[in-house]
């Protein structure tokens, strides 16, 4: 009950304490906000528009989770937002210059000679005062379809980054770069498959493979359920298996 109230009189002043960029521990803010925005913008990113000359990064810190503080990371980008110039997606949305979640940072800009030199500054002054540093080798770049290639080559280059034409998962779910199929998410139906061949179905009776089916297995592909249209085929062959697990079927 104590810790109840506090947590109680904590969600009065949580959102003013908490960036809105930061989109864990407030209430109506979830981890599939920033999923479905960085979605957004990489779909946006790979249109047609010949005005949108941007970059993501996807930033790797090495031992992030147990290492940086947040805080820290809000401060230093909130202080050099003065000479960075965030994108925006529609002529009247909002400025996106960052996504924070936990050990996930994604960074956005323009592709000019003087933002890749702020964005340059700005992680090695991070990395100067912080003494964190930078997983070179995870962290990639992705440029939208209207920039050049030389420029992009230059960019990457001059920030050490690789760049990619997919930047892979992130917060755990793919970032889509082109359409969805049951081969973008065979991976999920791998990972359910994992879970189900690593338990002893002989000591679990019935109600306990019930059990276990439903707080665990289908916990898995309900996260990406929130953020993309999962194909039927995954679907279904998700339920095959846990079919075939409650019922004891090999």
């Amino acid at each position: 009950m104590v810790m109840k109230a506090i947590v109680d009189r904590f969600k009065v002043v949580s959102s003013r304490l908490i960036a809105s960029e930061q989109t864990s521990f407030v209430a109506r803010r979830n981890i599939t906000d920033n999923i479905v925005i960085a979605q957004e913008v990489i779909h946006s990113m790979r249109g047609t528009q010949k005005n949108m000359q941007c970059m993501a990064i996807k930033v790797d810190l090495e031992k992030a989770y147990d290492r940086v503080r947040w805080d820290f990371i809000d401060a230093s980008l909130q202080a050099a937002f003065g000479n960075w110039s965030p994108i925006r997606q529609a002529q009247d949305g909002p400025l996106l210059s960052h996504l924070f979640f936990a050990n996930g940072l994604i960074l956005f800009g323009h592709t000019d000679d003087n933002q890749t030199c702020v964005m340059k500054d700005i992680l090695d002054e991070f990395c100067d005062y912080s003494i964190y540093r930078i997983n070179i080798q995870k962290t990639n770049i992705f440029f939208s379809k209207s920039v050049d290639d030389s420029l992009g080559r230059c960019i990457s280059d001059f920030l050490g980054f690789p760049e990619v034409i997919n930047l892979g998962h992130y917060l755990g779910v793919p970032l889509l770069h082109d359409k969805v199929t049951s081969s973008t998410l065979r991976f999920v139906v791998d990972t359910v498959h994992s879970k189900l061949t690593s338990w002893n179905t002989r000591q679990l009776s019935f109600v306990g493979k019930v059990t276990l089916a439903q707080s665990i297995l289908l916990s898995i592909p309900i996260c990406f359920m929130q953020t993309m249209m999962v194909p039927k085929g995954i679907c279904a062959e998700i339920e095959c298996m846990l079919r075939k697990f409650v019922l004891g079927i090999s």
